[in-house]
């Protein structure tokens, strides 16, 4: 099992205890070069409602990855000595691997105990993803050749991808290099006042990197010069705050537009949520020159109850799309193969050159037995079908070929092809969820019988395809 950086950083972020509930972020831990800062106060985060409810639905597996654990650590222990974390970089894109920053953890004198805990047990499940970095001025290690994780005299923990982005931050946090306390980083401005929140993030890095397309939240970022996001709760609120700067008043007033008509069409089309609508309309935007902020407080628990039934809605659809998608696809007869066109072919993706030949397994025939192909789309496959092969296991007979294109079809039209057996196959049509059905009647000698078939692969989506038999009635 490869252990996953995200899954590593979970798993050290849960384990840091903590004495008393930490205040807001501290700046003077965040270089003055940051674009962007993320922090989360786990101690205040779980003494409010919201919080509580948050960790209560952490799945423990998805965060330890430890399904083959040598020891299964208290978790519900672990999770109440969780500190705060914060994390910045200056570079900020959609793809992981190529965000450049650093995470600081905070704890108390426990933190070292507990680490040297957690990569005693990587050690010991996968000691091959873990390598110590000895030449670091603290103990530190490098895990699945990726992220540095380093631990010194100081109650934190720090984790980044590079060494160097690693000791640099821990010179910071030293006080040994600029910060954002030192006013002139650009994220100053963006921090929050107070600290009634538990989590908190901020970006000044040009949104237009981040999402193409037209579509309102990205055009919402591409007008948007810097943003920041905080959460918290006061008074039996889930209070949150978004602010949102443009590059002049004219875009931010073209900025608050969008914001509200997004928020009043949200409003029409959850119209029989009467909840909801009200949850929507507790949401205010207002505009001060750049600058667009939405505000947002409604009481926690109804906030929960809102949550909880839109997600169990969410499942309960998903699970009858499954259903249905499962219902439409059915063979007739009894199904004796299904597989999925997710070979992975190399070279030029068309149906000149993709053919494949599966085999369907063994089955008893007789006079009168119906075979049926079926196959269906998905991705950008049409689930194209060349021929049926029938080869006698006794006797050494001949394979009898049968093309598709010949059969009682259902759903599928015929394709010409100059690769394909007689110059021609079939493909599914659009309609009927995509399904395609093709019947043959065995007129044969009774006997087993293997079953081949032929179809394009085309390697751009993973396209169905399953074979049934129907045996006659006995007299």
């Amino acid at each position: 099992m490869k252990l996953k950086l995200t899954t590593f950083a979970a798993s050290l972020a849960l384990t840091f205890p903590f004495t008393a509930s930490f205040a807001a972020i501290d700046p003077g831990i965040v270089p003055e070069e940051s674009k962007w800062v993320i922090y989360a106060d786990f101690a205040k985060m779980r003494d409010s409602t919201l919080g509580q409810e948050l960790l209560a639905n952490i799945n423990e597996e998805s965060i330890m990855g430890a399904e083959s654990a040598p020891i299964m650590p208290d978790f519900a222990a672990i999770m109440m000595t969780v500190g705060r974390v914060t994390a910045f970089g200056d570079q900020l894109t959609a793809n992981p691997e190529e965000m450049n920053g650093a995470m600081i953890i905070e704890g108390t004198e426990k933190l070292r105990a507990i680490a040297d805990g957690v990569i005693a047990h990587f050690l010991l499940s996968e000691p091959d993803m873990i390598e110590e970095l000895k030449h670091l001025p603290f103990e530190a290690y490098r895990i699945s050749g990726e992220l540095v994780v380093g631990m010194p005299e100081e109650t934190i923990l720090i984790a980044s991808r590079s060494e160097e982005r690693l000791l640099a931050s821990w010179d910071v946090y030293r006080g040994k290099g600029g910060s954002l306390k030192g006013g002139k980083g650009e994220l100053t401005a963006m921090l929050p006042p107070g600290d009634a929140y538990y989590l908190f993030g901020a970006s000044v890095v040009p949104s237009p990197e981040m999402e193409n397309g037209n579509t309102p939240q990205a055009r919402i970022l591409k007008m948007t010069q810097a943003a920041s996001m905080r959460l918290g709760e006061a008074n039996g609120n889930a209070v949150a705050n978004v602010m949102l700067v443009a590059d002049s008043a004219e875009t931010a007033g073209r900025l608050a537009k969008i914001v509200n008509g997004m928020t009043a069409l949200l409003s029409l089309a959850q119209s029989s949520e009467a909840d909801l609508v009200k949850f929507i309309e507790s949401v205010k935007v207002a505009q001060t020159d750049r600058t667009v902020t939405l505000q947002m407080a409604y009481p926690t628990d109804q906030l929960i109850e809102l949550a909880t039934a839109n997600m169990q809605r969410e499942e309960r659809a998903e699970e009858d799309r499954e259903k249905e998608r499962d219902i439409e696809f059915k063979m007739p007869g009894e199904e004796i193969a299904k597989w999925k066109a997710d070979a992975d072919i190399d070279g030029p993706q068309s149906t000149a050159t993709n053919f494949v030949t599966h085999s369907a397994g063994v089955v008893k025939l007789q006079p009168g037995t119906i075979i049926t192909v079926g196959s269906q789309i998905n991705g950008n496959e049409g689930a194209r079908v060349d021929y049926l092969e029938l080869t006698p296991l006794a006797g050494g007979g001949v394979a009898q070929k049968h093309e598709i294109e010949f059969m009682r079809l259902e759903n599928y039209r015929i394709e010409k092809a100059e690769h394909a057996s007689g110059g021609e196959l079939v493909v599914a049509r659009d309609s009927r969820q995509g399904i395609g059905r093709a019947k043959m009647q065995f007129f044969g000698a009774a006997g087993e019988y293997r079953i081949d078939v032929r179809f394009v692969d085309e390697n751009d989506g993973q396209a169905e395809y399953r074979v049934s038999v129907e045996q006659p009635e006995s007299e």
